[in-house]
Parts: C-alpha cells; sequence; structure tokens
C-alpha cells in the first residue's frame, strides 16, 4: 500500500503546534493522487482549482520558511522550541532576540523597501518573528 495514503494523519493531530499550513498540504496532495491511490468516487477534500493550488503552494512556501527561521532562532538564541529560556539566561537571551530580530528588519530595508518606510520592515518582520520582542 502507498504509503502517501497515510500522510494525512501524521498531520492532523498536529495542527495546534503546526498550523493548518502542513496539513492542508497534504490533504492537497491526497486529493491529487486520489485515483493513483485507487479509490472509488471523489475526493472528500476536493482537488483545488489551479489559482487555489498557486495560493496554496504560496502560503506554504511561507510557512516552511517560518519554520526554518524557527529552528534557526531556537538553535541562536539556545531556548526550547516553545521559547522557554532559564530565569539566569533570560537578559542575555532576551537581547540576542532583539539583535537578531534588528538585523532582520535592516535585512528586509536594504532589500524591499526604501529607507523611509522603517513601519513596513519592522511590521513585516514582526509577521514572521517566533518571538516576542520589545
Amino acid at each position: 500500500m502507498d504509503r502517501n495514503i497515510f500522510r494525512p494523519f501524521d498531520y492532523y493531530f498536529r495542527t495546534w503546534a503546526h498550523g493548518a499550513a502542513a496539513f492542508r498540504d497534504e490533504l492537497t496532495h491526497t486529493s491529487l493522487d486520489w485515483t493513483k491511490f485507487g479509490f472509488a468516487g471523489p475526493c472528500p477534500f476536493p482537488v483545488p482549482s489551479n489559482e487555489e493550488l498557486a495560493i496554496h503552494q504560496e502560503r506554504f512556501e511561507q510557512y516552511k520558511t517560518s519554520v526554518q527561521l524557527r529552528d534557526h532562532l531556537v538553535d541562536a538564541l539556545n531556548v526550547a522550541s516553545d521559547g522557554w529560556v532559564s530565569a539566569n539566561e533570560w537578559d542575555n537571551t532576551k537581547a540576542l532576540n532583539k539583535e537578531l530580530f534588528d538585523h532582520m528588519v535592516q535585512s528586509i530595508r536594504e532589500v524591499d523597501y526604501p529607507e523611509d518606510k522603517d513601519d513596513l520592515s519592522q511590521g513585516s518582520a514582526r509577521d514572521c518573528w517566533p518571538f516576542d520582542v520589545d
């Protein structure tokens, strides 16, 4: 039996931690491969239109990028995946988090926005930054 049939079941219970993007991606692949799996009748999750598929792929790429950012920050800040840090490391971790955030804002500003758009670059960074920044 094709292992991909079971992939949605690997993700459905993790949506609280990973969001819906990974689960939706698995449902999308299941619907696209429905006849290949040999099932009769239509897939309960409808095959997305080309437009819906393009939107999904863009959002899924954003999701993967946010997961990579979070993983890199967890390593760089030496924190737990939920952001927990011991009390004796709090001040240093908080300062490093702010430094890394400011670096990202500066990078966005240089690449995507003219210098007079500081609010846009900081908003873009805050939208994808997984930890609080004061």
